[in-house]
This record gives structure tokens, C-alpha cells and sequence, in this order.
């Protein structure tokens, strides 16, 4: 009695259980994400912008663009609220190997409801957008092309540049899932340049750095700027009010609590558990074939 993997090549053992292993383990913790996701969007109560409690809650509204400099998204050029970019091939252009590059917008933006609006600072979340793209080319920077982004997937099979990038762009309807707060501001652009002048001042004052460097490694790693960078907003925030330049203002970004999920969707509440319902299925049959497949293969059989 020999098992079917023991059949094979003694390379490929190991790596056919490892690999197996691997997607069972992936497709189990994704299921258990989403459908912790999926929990936790079913409790939320649907609030409104303007009288929200302060906590975890959800609001639903429009995307709308806070007054200031356009934010234009990095491959396709164009306008737009948010972006989120992935880059990787070879660049003709530079006659090299491109390395995976991704980028992604922290610039706030306000979901507008029928009683007022809110700053949602996407720093941290989990974005669905609606305007999603892959197209491909053959430079390190895509090149505009005149009949649409659309069309550039037409090409693959000879270009060897790939570029994936997702917006959420104004008017854009919005279900946000996190952490309420109300601060008091007036001119948006007034708490957003106080608070990157704050925390340019603290980058020049080595004292402050060591203070922010909470585990005294010598490295300021995402947690601890985090950290810094609340402090820095709840800072300009007292300051501006402090000198008569604010008025309530309503915020909305990632929760304290790491077990609580931080979800910015430009879709319905029930098309986002639609959305995420089906990604579930798969994962969880992704665990199951991985798993059924690792017991096919080490069950005993008559060679």
C-alpha cells in the first residue's frame, strides 16, 4: 500500500503538501475575515452625519471633494477623491524589470448626507470603489491613450507592463463603516495645514521623535506615526478653536479597536454584503478543495 503523493517525484512532495497547505490555511482566515466583516455591517445601526454618536457606526451619502488642491490619480491622470494604484513588468522604456510598485492616496474627503457631511480619513480601510481598471503597456508610466483605457487590455499578449488602479471619485455614492468623532473646525484646509505643520515641526525636534519612538527601537514604525498623527489633529484642532476659527466638525476614520473593521464602499450596504458574500463562497471552497486535496492525496491506495 503506497499513498498517491508518495508516487511522486520526492521534490515535489513536500511542496505539493506545502502549497495545498498554504491556500487551505489562506482560504480558512479569509472566510473567518469576511464573515467577521459581514457580523459586524449587520449590527451597525446607520446613522447620519450630523447627529452620529460618538463610536463605531456607519453612514451612507455621496462623495464629495473637500475645498484645496485636486488630487489626481497617479496612472490614469485623472480627478478624483481617492486612488489606489499597483504597477509591475518590464519597462521597454527603461529596459528593465519594474518591481511591484503600489501606491495609495491618504488625502481626506466628505461623505455628504441629506443632514450635513463628514471627513472621512481613509487612512487604514478596506476600499471597495466603483471605478476599478487593469490595462496594459509597455513604459515604466502609462501613456494616455486616445481611444480609452478600456481598450489596453487588447494588447497583453505583447506588452509587458501591467497596471491595476481603483478611484472613488466625486458624487460617488458611499457606505463607511468606523469610528465617529466630532472635533470643531471651520475651514478644512486650516485643520489639515495646522496639523502637517505640527508634525513637520516635530520631524525637526529629535526629543519629540524619541518620544514618538514608544518602543525606543531607534524606528518609527506605522502604529507609533499613527499615533502621532491623531495626536497632531486633536492638537491643530484645539489650537484653531482655541483661537476662534472653529465650528463642529464631524470625522470618521479607523477605530481604536483593532477587532472592529474600518470599510469605505462605493456601493449599498446590501450590494457590499452581496459583494462580500460571494467572495466567502469562494474562500471557503478554496479551504475546502485545499483540504479535500491533501487527504485525496495521502490516502492510502493500490499502486
Amino acid at each position: 500500500m503506497r499513498t498517491f503523493v508518495h508516487s511522486l517525484p520526492p521534490e515535489l512532495q513536500a511542496a505539493t503538501l506545502v502549497l495545498l497547505g498554504l491556500a487551505g490555511a489562506f482560504g480558512l482566515y479569509q472566510t473567518w475575515r469576511l464573515l467577521d466583516n459581514i457580523a459586524w455591517i449587520r449590527a451597525a445601526a446607520t446613522a447620519r452625519a450630523r447627529s452620529a454618536s460618538q463610536g463605531y457606526v456607519e453612514l451612507s451619502g455621496q462623495a464629495q471633494p473637500i475645498p484645496g488642491p485636486p488630487i489626481i490619480a497617479p496612472l490614469s491622470r485623472r480627478d478624483c477623491l481617492w486612488y489606489e494604484f499597483v504597477t509591475s513588468g518590464f519597462a521597454r522604456d527603461v529596459f528593465s524589470l519594474i518591481p511591484r510598485e503600489h501606491g495609495r492616496s491618504e488625502s481626506i474627503f466628505h461623505l455628504e448626507d441629506c443632514s450635513g457631511r463628514c471627513i472621512i480619513d481613509p487612512d487604514g480601510a478596506q476600499v471597495f470603489a466603483e471605478h476599478r481598471e487593469t490595462w496594459f503597456g509597455d513604459t515604466q508610466h502609462p501613456e494616455m491613450r486616445s481611444f480609452g483605457w478600456k481598450l489596453e487590455w487588447m494588447g497583453w499578449l505583447h506588452r509587458h507592463m501591467q497596471y491595476r488602479e481603483q478611484r472613488i471619485e466625486a458624487g460617488d455614492r458611499l457606505y463607511v463603516l468606523g469610528e465617529f468623532e466630532s472635533l470643531h473646525e471651520d475651514n478644512h484646509n486650516t485643520l489639515t495645514s495646522e496639523t502637517s505643520a505640527i508634525l513637520a515641526a516635530w520631524k525637526t525636534n529629535p526629543i519629540r521623535m524619541r518620544q514618538i519612538d514608544t518602543n525606543s527601537d531607534g524606528h518609527i514604525d506605522a502604529d507609533e506615526w499613527e499615533a502621532a498623527r491623531e495626536e497632531a489633529l486633536n492638537r491643530a484642532a484645539l489650537k484653531l478653536h482655541a483661537e476662534g476659527e472653529l465650528q463642529p466638525l464631524h470625522i470618521l476614520r479607523k477605530p481604536k479597536n483593532p477587532r472592529q473593521p474600518f470599510i469605505i464602499a462605493a456601493f449599498t450596504e446590501d450590494e457590499l454584503l452581496r459583494r462580500l458574500g460571494w467572495r466567502t463562497v469562494f474562500h471557503a471552497l478554496l479551504f475546502i478543495g485545499a483540504t479535500g486535496a491533501i487527504v485525496l492525496l495521502t490516502t492510502s491506495v493500490t499502486i
